[in-house]
């Protein structure tokens, strides 16, 4: 059995310089570990084809930069996959501000609840 990392956010109360600080802590865990991440080649065989090598920062589409992993390089071995963007834009523009309270567990406890039915919430002061 190995590790599994869920992570939920506020995205709205993190500011850029504050998530760059957590994204640069982010790179040392990765980079201190042996995690295994895509790697892509465009240039070699004329076409784009894609590996798996040690996880580190990359590309992530046309205009994002982050990391990815999803297994163990050493052995090889697949696990659950994990990413993460540098810019705090990319989740803002992905997780639009909530209506009502914003907090991350008042919202878990009444989709749970009230089972995904928008018009019932808890009320939270």
């Amino acid at each position: 059995m190995g590790v599994y990392i869920y992570m939920d956010m506020l995205p709205y109360e993190i500011g850029q310089e504050e998530w760059e600080a957590v994204y640069e802590e982010s790179l040392k865990l990765i980079r201190a570990y042996p995690f295994l991440g895509p790697g892509a080649d465009k240039d070699t065989y004329g076409i784009p084809w894609l590996y798996a090598a040690r996880a580190d920062e990359m590309e992530l589409g046309t205009d994002q930069k982050g990391w990815r992993v999803f297994g163990e390089y050493k052995t090889m071995h697949g696990a659950e996959s994990f990413i993460l963007f540098r810019d705090i834009e990319y989740y803002r523009e992905r997780n639009p501000l909530p209506e009502g309270c914003p907090d991350i567990l008042a919202r878990l406890m009444n989709w749970y609840v009230f089972d995904g039915q928008k018009e019932r919430q808890i009320p939270v002061i």
